[in-house]
């Protein structure tokens, strides 16, 4: 718990270099509104979308777990 804010910003950074890698555009996109918004860009890891992709890939990989614990059997 106590590295939960710091393995969440590597997670962000992480999915966003994937999709600057993986699409140029956007990148050019997100550096116009950076040139244009200033001090009130907010950078894509910082985006609710990001934290959704993050969302979406752990469902992604819990899914796949056969081995479920709840709070009853830990």
């Amino acid at each position: 718990i106590d590295s939960a804010t710091a393995w969440a910003n590597n997670q962000a950074k992480s999915i966003t270099t994937k999709i600057y890698a993986e699409a140029a555009d956007i990148k050019e996109q997100v550096e116009k509104e950076q040139a244009l918004k200033g001090n009130k860009f907010i950078p894509l890891e910082n985006r609710e979308i990001i934290a959704l992709i993050a969302y979406l890939q752990r469902l992604g990989t819990d899914i796949k777990t056969t081995d479920v614990q709840t709070a009853s059997n830990n």
